[in-house]
């Protein structure tokens, strides 16, 4: 099978540096995976690549989350980050074309903020952000990647 979208989120969600908070990235980790959820639901985003799926939606939460939460020059330097891992620019036609369906499918359906205050912290610990940061991971959580493949 080929990678879906939320194997490109997990690989992203790495990318996003440990200079920003760990409810922030959370936060970003949490509402991506909602946005991706609901493109596997829309026939239109069966054609795009996963990659630029889990693209736009890290771009839909990022830019959901609030100045002091989220300064601008860590958004910088996530997106710096990531275009350099994916290999493509935020800015490109296919990009901006994703992230606008993607956000006009997500506002009809969620308030960004109303899921911001719904997401329960309590789930952090399976979460890859928790992982990271050296919570304690379930019994059942698969390993991480990179201790699979050494490179």
């Amino acid at each position: 099978h080929p990678p879906t979208a939320m194997c490109f989120l997990r690989q992203y969600t790495r990318l996003i540096p440990t200079i920003v908070s760990p409810s922030t990235s959370f936060m970003i980790t949490e509402i991506s995976r909602f946005i991706i959820e609901i493109s596997v639901c829309l026939y239109k985003f069966v054609t795009s690549p996963p990659s630029l799926i889990a693209f736009a939606a890290i771009t839909i939460a990022i830019d959901g989350i609030d100045e002091p939460s989220l300064p601008q020059w860590q958004r910088k330097q996530i997106f710096l980050r990531l275009e350099k891992a994916a290999e493509f620019s935020k800015r490109t036609n296919e990009c901006l074309q994703i992230v606008s369906q993607l956000r006009i499918a997500f506002e009809k359906n969620v308030d960004i903020r109303s899921l911001m205050t719904q997401i329960d912290p309590n789930c952090r610990i399976s979460s890859p952000i928790a992982q990271r940061n050296g919570l304690a991971l379930k019994k059942d959580s698969p390993k991480d990647v990179s201790q699979i493949i050494t490179i």
